[in-house]
């Protein structure tokens, strides 16, 4: 269980670190960190977190494996440039060698007005989360209250 939130090391990275393009080593492995991070314990999808790291979603499928993999060899380098991060964010990803697989999402695409968009954009925006993620997120908050009934 984390004792942090999405928002929390988005933020830390932003203001540490800063999106950028870059092939730096210390940069990629801190942003390949934060990507494992959000997409293992957060459930953020490929394509959300190609937005907010401005990549392609095919990096962020590489990007996203690297840190179990480069922590399971104990990479001296790796873990040196993500000593902060690892301190702060505590992770234990999954024993992945390709054969565990996330839970697959599926796309709904839903019509909405531009009151409607414009409302959603101010409740993402206030809790600093994508628009398509504050709108899973008020379906499944939702669908749970449904289900309890």
């Amino acid at each position: 269980m984390t004792t942090y939130s999405d928002k929390d090391i988005i933020s830390y990275f932003k203001k540490n670190v800063g999106v950028q393009k870059s092939r730096k080593r210390e940069y990629l492995d801190k942003r390949n960190y934060v990507i494992s991070v959000l997409y293992y314990e957060f459930k953020y999808t490929e394509e959300e977190l190609g937005y907010i790291f401005m990549i392609d979603r095919s990096s962020v499928n590489h990007a996203k494996d690297l840190s179990y993999h480069l922590g399971k060899a104990k990479e001296e380098q790796y873990i040196e440039n993500n000593k902060d991060l690892i301190e702060n964010f505590p992770c234990v990803f999954p024993d992945n060698d390709r054969k565990i697989v996330p839970e697959r999402c599926y796309t709904v695409i839903v019509n909405l007005t531009k009151s409607e968009k414009d409302k959603l954009r101010l409740y993402a925006a206030g809790r600093e989360k994508h628009i398509n993620s504050a709108a899973r997120d008020l379906i499944v908050s939702r669908l749970n209250t449904f289900i309890k009934n």
